[in-house]
């Protein structure tokens, strides 16, 4: 299987807090090849928070959903 996938975003706000996002994905199998798109919005909280919705279409299977996420991020520090 091949899978190939990018996310592209563009800035709405001066200091880039929203983002509009789109993400195309390739998928190659054996038999078959699709090509899923979806759509997002991010909105970063502060430094250690973002929200993420998504909408997810999938032209092959007819399938559609919507994704919430929140992202936590965390410095690690290895010695």
């Amino acid at each position: 299987m091949l899978v190939f996938f990018l996310r592209l975003g563009l800035n709405l706000l001066e200091e880039g807090r929203i983002k509009l996002e789109i993400q195309p994905v390739y998928l190659k199998s054996k038999n078959s090849s699709e090509l899923p798109i979806s759509f997002g919005l991010l909105y970063i909280i502060n430094n250690s928070l973002s929200l993420r919705t998504t909408y997810f279409f999938d032209t092959m299977n007819k399938d559609q959903k919507t994704v919430l996420q929140l992202y936590y991020y965390r410095r690690v520090l290895l010695n």
